[in-house]
């Protein structure tokens, strides 16, 4: 790729532009192998930031980027594929006293996607063809507030109103060709269609109050409520961190929340007949931790989680192959659907970030994912499985240097 950046600033304001723009796609052409494969992205960022006055400061962002991908496979299946996104945000961070300080943010973006393709047997037939469209557009107020009542007593609270559209346009037409058990030769179409408009709005807001309990105990205690249009949920997620200095290098950190993971409008699994919003994912969340400061300013960090996972929202997988560009429409598609599941482990992290110019980390972590399955579906069937298998993200051992 290429890239380019120009700042400045003048006695109130400054500013920044930077952008990329990959030239894969330009190369393969030089090779002569860009009718086959023509990947191209780009991203653009910028920003601008003005004194308003000594306690109030105003600026603007704008970040675009988009991505295309053009493959004509040696069977002839075509696919064209691009994913966009834009998003323009206007912040003022006011500073009305020392203590307290707040920021307001006015933004809108919209996100796109698009995956057309055709497919064909060996002998030249037409097998599937394919178009999906999506669009989603995102307007959103939002304040964040903190306050340092005493020096031992802090406090933030915010809230996030947004309002949500979401367009989905989906076709594909499948060509499906099977014996039947006397061995006559059946030939089926397999045809889903959605055209869907959505208008939402939610609504989210928070509170944390941070309280130095004694001289060596901190507690911080916080609440979450969170109210979704699209899926109907109302969520209260309370959360609750702990810190003990058990020295001046050494402190013991605890903590504990429950969290949720509403299905976002623009996840609507339509491409595998997906007609409603699902309720949200719940998490309940377990961590302690140790922070040791060794000699030579070398960090140590010891972290242990649980995290216990329910309401699970079924899942979709390709038993043989999980890299398509059109998943749903391959023979080993299967559905998952969970009862539960939990992830935990052991997380080492070293690191030395002093004044000089040699500055290293290294961590490792031991960890484990579990999923609990009710059942798992191939198209309108469903089969019991009542198992507990590795998750798709299960991975023993980690290194990082």
């Amino acid at each position: 790729n290429t890239r380019a950046q120009f700042e400045g600033a003048g006695e109130r304001s400054s500013w920044l532009v930077s952008a990329r723009r990959g030239y894969l796609d330009i190369v393969l052409a030089l090779m002569g192998e860009d009718e086959d494969i023509d990947p191209r992205y780009s991203d653009l960022f910028a920003k601008y930031t003005y004194e308003l006055t000594g306690a109030h400061h105003l600026q603007a962002s704008l970040l675009r980027s988009r991505d295309d991908f053009d493959l004509m496979e040696d069977d002839d299946d075509e696919s064209n594929t691009g994913y966009g996104n834009t998003y323009g945000w206007l912040s003022l961070t006011s500073t009305l006293s020392p203590a307290l300080v707040g920021r307001t943010t006015l933004s809108a973006g919209r996100v796109s996607s698009d995956r057309v393709g055709v497919g064909y047997f060996d002998d030249g037939v037409q097998e599937f063809v394919i178009r999906d469209e999506r669009d989603f557009d995102i307007l959103s107020l939002r304040q964040d507030w903190s306050w340092e009542a005493t020096p031992d007593h802090f406090l933030k609270w915010g809230f996030d109103l947004r309002h949500l559209d979401g367009y989905y346009d989906y076709l594909s037409d499948q060509r499906l060709l099977h014996r039947d058990a006397t061995g006559e030769l059946l030939d089926n179409q397999d045809t889903t269609a959605v055209a869907l408009e959505l208008t939402q709005t939610s609504f989210s807001l928070y509170a944390a109050d941070r309280l130095r309990l004694t001289p060596k105990l901190t507690a911080e205690l916080g609440l979450r409520y969170d109210d979704i249009d699209h899926t109907d949920d109302r969520l209260v997620s309370p959360r609750l961190s702990l810190v003990y200095a058990l020295g001046s290098r050494t402190h013991l950190r605890a903590a504990w929340g429950r969290y949720h993971q509403s299905q976002a409008i623009h996840q609507l699994r339509v491409e595998e007949g997906q007609a409603t919003f699902l309720p949200a994912e719940r998490s309940e969340h377990r961590v302690v931790g140790l922070e040791h400061l060794l000699d030579d300013d070398i960090h140590l960090r010891i972290e242990a989680y649980d995290k216990q996972l329910s309401s699970r929202q079924p899942k979709w997988r390709n038993w043989l192959d999980d890299i398509e560009i059109f998943p749903e429409l391959q023979g080993d598609r299967i559905r998952l659907d969970l009862d539960g599941g939990r992830s935990r482990g052991l997380e080492v992290y070293l690191k030395r970030d002093a004044d000089d110019r040699f500055t290293w980390w290294l961590s490792y972590a031991l960890a484990e994912v579990r999923d609990d399955i009710r059942a798992f579906g191939v198209g309108d069937q469903s089969y019991p499985f009542q198992r507990d298998i590795p998750g798709r993200y299960d991975q023993r051992h980690t290194v990082y240097a």
